[in-house]
């Protein structure tokens, strides 16, 4: 097959983009990896792209980018076929079981992070901070809830809960009862000041809600919420493993 010097360039160009990417990335090791396949390219050797292709795109949700389609309809299968490889591991920064997927936990924390941020500043003047709202909102939709339960509910150790339950309780916000079947539990309970409260983080919260899913279809908000629990749920177990003493293997 006769090949474009130009096309080779252009392709070389757009790998060694990613190289850089890569290489002030947290796997330095990903840059090695695609400028070989590159320089095995460039000389004139052909190996089976299409397998490395099938094998990457298992693991990636990335769709191939126009320009990439626009190589393929050219003829240039390995080329495009390196490229779009090139453009998978450009996006993963994650090595998982020998297998590169999109580091989708970066921005879950993120977000998480940025809406944490901007409650405690809201919060603030009704002394709601430090993610003490999410406790109050627990307890005000299970009334009666012990703190062991609020706390897997959360996904946080017993410490933390315990913490914020003292600040939540000495604000007047929440009080606890003696559980009548069980004299080492205690029961909480959202106080009239806590249940005047609920309403005002509710309505914070979908308005987050409603930002963040500005400009998606009702199927992508459906699509998205059912992968996030599936998230939830893959994490969840891990999490109830490790804190039984299992220790992960990665």
């Amino acid at each position: 097959m006769a090949i474009d010097c130009s096309q080779i360039i252009a392709v070389h160009n757009t790998t060694h983009n990613a190289c850089s990417f890569l290489s002030v990335g947290a796997l330095p090791q990903l840059a090695l990896l695609v400028e070989f396949l590159v320089e095995i390219l460039s000389v004139g050797a052909y190996p089976n792209f299409l397998c490395l292709w099938n094998f990457l795109s298992k693991f990636s949700l990335l769709s191939p980018p126009p320009q990439l389609l626009l190589l393929e309809e050219t003829g240039l299968v390995d080329f495009f076929v390196l490229y779009y490889c090139c453009y998978i591991l450009a996006n993963a920064t994650i090595l998982l079981g020998g297998c590169y997927v999109e580091d989708i936990l970066r921005d879950i924390g993120v977000i998480a992070r940025a809406l944490d941020s901007i409650s405690n500043i809201e919060f603030k003047e009704i002394d709601l901070t430090k993610g003490q709202f999410i406790y109050l909102t627990r307890i005000c939709e299970n009334p009666g809830i012990i703190q062991e339960k609020l706390a897997e509910m959360l996904k946080i150790d017993r410490t933390t809960a315990s913490r914020a339950i003292k600040n939540l309780e000495k604000n007047h916000m929440i009080v606890k009862k003696n559980d009548a079947t069980n004299k080492k539990n205690k029961l909480l309970f959202p106080t009239e000041k806590g249940k005047s409260l609920y309403p005002f983080i509710i309505r914070e919260n979908n308005h987050s809600n409603a930002v963040a899913l500005q400009g998606f279809s009702q199927k992508e908000i459906t699509d998205l919420s059912l992968a996030l629990k599936r998230v939830k749920q893959n994490i969840s177990e891990d999490w109830s493993k490790v804190k039984k003493g299992y220790k992960r293997k990665y």
